[in-house]
């Protein structure tokens, strides 16, 4: 009688369908990562936006003559409450896309670009932190520059 040999194990064609199918699965999965990725730093860039209302406000009350500091249209106006060693400046420098930043004494703006540059966000004295135009849901449709803007002008001290 003849005992016959059993073979345990995968062909190599199984493990090939297997390694391919893994393959495709993974590139799906990373796919839909880098999205959640922008998500999160466009995010981040309003959370930081929405932040810098709290810490403009600590910065007005604190100075000792309730201002905004020197009036300017650019985030670097020396004296102004976008530079120094304030958690204003900490929190303007986190935001590493394009921005726009306005101020006068009494009033201040400031706008910047999402991730994708697509998405715009604004932030200003009246309280306001916002990613769409008027108190309506239309996204703002560029940093500045336009009626449908986050700022209306270059270095504007409000919101549109």
């Amino acid at each position: 009688m003849k005992l016959k040999k059993i073979q345990k194990g995968f062909t190599l064609i199984e493990l090939l369908v297997v390694i391919a199918i893994i393959g495709i699965l993974a590139a799906i999965v990373l796919t839909s990562v880098g999205g959640a990725r922008t998500k999160a730093k466009d995010a981040a860039i309003f959370a930081q936006i929405s932040s810098m209302r709290a810490q403009a406000e600590l910065y007005y009350s604190t100075t000792g003559n309730n201002t905004y500091g020197t009036a300017g249209a650019v985030c670097n106006t020396a004296s102004s409450l976008f530079v120094g060693t304030n958690s204003l400046k900490a929190l303007l420098d986190g935001i590493t896309t394009t921005k726009d930043c306005g101020n006068t004494t009494s009033a201040w703006s400031v706008a910047a670009n999402g991730e994708t540059a697509t998405e715009f966000y604004c932030s200003d004295s009246t309280g306001v932190a916002k990613s769409t135009q008027g108190t309506g849901t239309t996204k703002y449709t560029a940093l500045t520059g336009s009626g449908t803007a986050a700022h209306t002008a270059t270095g504007a001290t409000v919101c549109n």
